[in-house]
């Protein structure tokens, strides 16, 4: 995406084709992230019309590599464990820069660890319920005999050769 949405060329001979323009795409944003040196220092995003609430983030406002800037970002609007796992894919030093944020993401830890429990519960409560209601079919409301009288045996009521 580009501000007038014209393809721009790199330093280095690269041109990137945008999908869009900033004006048609910026309703559907809710980030606006800005890579480049040169435009951190400028801060020429600053003066786009873009929509309330929508501020952009600029990744090189620090001097660094090409990735400080983004693994910091993913650190802080994510957490510390996401952004050490995209620099290890990435085979990127994560020493330096400094990576501040939640240390753990949580929320989508314990997501599937609550599902599992309550899928759990679930077949557990489904067996009880299912137990309970046979031993009603059965009969399971009559008392049982008392304890000093035998229990007959079923074979015990067979004729004698």
């Amino acid at each position: 995406m580009t501000a007038d949405g014209r393809p721009i060329r790199s330093r280095h001979g690269l041109t990137f084709a945008p999908r869009a323009d900033l004006a048609s795409a910026a309703p559907e944003l809710d980030r606006l992230v800005v890579p480049g040196a040169e435009v951190a220092r400028r801060a020429t995003a600053d003066g786009l019309s873009l929509p309330e609430g929508l501020t952009p983030v600029y990744l090189h406002q620090q001097p660094g590599f090409a990735f400080d800037g983004a693994l910091v970002d993913i650190a802080r609007t994510r957490d510390v464990a996401t952004a050490r796992w995209v620099a290890k894919t990435l085979q990127y030093p994560t020493t330096n820069p400094r990576l501040a944020g939640p240390a753990w993401p949580w929320t989508l830890t314990l997501r599937p660890i609550l599902l599992f429990a309550g899928g759990v519960a679930a077949v557990l409560g489904v067996r009880f319920l299912g137990r309970r209601r046979r031993g009603a079919l059965r009969g399971g409301d009559q008392t049982a005999p008392p304890a000093n009288q035998p229990i007959p045996h079923p074979t015990s009521n067979r004729p004698s050769n």
